[in-house]
C-alpha cells in the first residue's frame, strides 16, 4: 500500500504504533514493536525502551520494505497497524485518490477470536466428556461442555491460513470440526426400538436380566449408540412390544 507514492506497511503488534519510535522512546508500544519484529524474523530482545538491537531491527525492517530513510527510527505514518498478522478487513474506509491524513483510519477489521464452543444439537446428542477437536486444520481441546478455553489454542485457530475466509462466511456457514473423545468410550449399537423412557440423553433398555439405565451417545443411520456405564452390556435386549417395563 502507498500513500502519496510512499510505502505504508501493515504491521501487527499487541499495542498500536501511535507515535514515532526513536532511540529516545520508551513504553509498552516499544516492547510490542520489538515483539512484532521478532515474530517477523528480526532478532531483537523485547524491552520497553529503544536500544541498539531494536534500532538495528527497525532499520533492517525499513530496508526490506522500502521505507526511507532506513535510519532505525520508525515513523507512525509509515505503518498501518493491524491487530493480527492475518487480517481480512471487513470494510475499507479510503478510496484511491481520496484526501488522507495519517490520523485517519484506513479500514475496519473484525474483532479478535475470543472463544470456541462446540454446537450441541438435540437431534444429534453426543457423549459427555472432554474432546480433541480439529478445526481449520488445527488441533485444540475442549472441556466436557464443549468449550475451548486455552488462549494459546484459540490463537492458533485465529492464525490458521483458513481462518480469514471462514470468518468472512461465519454468518452463513458455521465452522465445521472433527471431534473425538479424549478418553475412549465403550458403546453398544442398538435398534431404536430397544430404547425407551428417554429423558434427554438418559434412557432405559430391558433384557432378560431386567432393566438397564443407559446414556444415549448418538443416534443416526437407524441405530442408537448407548453406553451402559460401568455395567456390562447384556448379550441381547427386548424390542418394541416385548418390553414390559415403562421406566428403569
Amino acid at each position: 500500500m502507498a500513500i502519496d507514492a510512499q510505502p505504508v506497511i501493515a504491521l501487527a503488534t499487541d499495542v498500536p504504533i501511535f507515535r514515532n519510535i526513536t532511540p529516545s522512546t520508551s513504553g509498552n508500544d516499544v516492547g510490542a514493536l520489538a515483539k512484532g519484529l521478532t515474530e517477523l524474523g528480526y532478532e531483537v530482545v523485547g524491552d520497553v525502551s529503544v536500544g541498539f538491537e531494536l534500532t538495528e531491527a527497525i532499520a533492517a525492517f525499513q530496508r526490506d520494505h522500502g521505507l526511507e530513510p532506513a535510519d532505525g527510527s520508525l515513523r507512525s505514518d509509515s505503518v498501518a497497524w493491524i491487530p493480527r498478522a492475518r487480517t481480512v478487513p471487513s470494510e475499507c474506509l479510503v478510496r484511491v485518490g481520496q484526501w488522507y491524513t495519517p490520523s485517519m483510519p484506513i479500514a475496519n477489521v473484525p474483532g479478535a477470536l475470543q472463544s470456541l464452543q462446540l454446537g450441541m444439537t438435540p437431534e444429534r446428542p453426543i457423549a459427555p466428556g472432554a474432546r480433541v477437536v480439529r478445526v481449520l486444520g488445527v488441533v485444540v481441546h475442549s472441556d466436557e461442555t464443549g468449550a475451548v478455553t486455552d488462549a494459546s489454542e484459540i490463537e492458533s485457530v485465529a492464525e490458521s491460513p483458513l481462518f480469514p475466509d471462514a470468518l468472512a462466511r461465519s454468518e452463513s456457514s458455521p465452522l465445521v470440526a472433527q471431534i473425538t473423545l479424549r478418553e475412549p468410550l465403550e458403546v453398544a449399537s442398538l435398534p431404536p426400538a430397544a430404547v425407551f423412557g428417554v429423558d434427554g440423553q438418559a434412557a432405559c433398555v430391558e433384557s432378560e436380566g431386567g432393566t438397564h439405565r443407559v446414556t444415549i451417545v448418538s443416534a443416526a443411520m437407524g441405530a442408537s449408540l448407548v453406553s451402559f456405564g460401568a455395567e456390562d452390556p447384556p448379550s441381547s435386549v427386548f424390542l418394541g412390544n416385548a418390553i414390559a417395563a415403562s421406566r428403569c
